[in-house]
């Protein structure tokens, strides 16, 4: 599930939703995630964390999605090199 509909409810204004968006794909890469289940977790947590953050940065939010997961046990899939 994209990060999109997610946020699509207005609780974020257009700049921040796109900050969001930023956090959430460079998770997506960064995590390898390619399935539904864990996107959408990835999704939650993401706005979740802005939700908590008087400004949002998407850095931030990145890195702590990206332990927050991890902590969680989703790995992602490995890369081949």
């Amino acid at each position: 599930m994209p990060i999109r509909p997610m946020l699509e409810r207005g609780v974020f204004d257009p700049d921040t939703a796109a900050l969001l968006i930023e956090a959430f794909n460079r998770t997506i890469a960064d995590l390898d995630l390619r399935n539904a289940t864990d996107r959408e977790r990835a999704a939650k947590i993401i706005i979740r964390q802005a939700q908590r953050q008087a400004r949002v940065d998407p850095a931030k939010l990145h890195h702590d999605v990206v332990r927050l997961m991890r902590r969680e046990g989703v790995r992602g899939h490995r890369r081949a090199f």
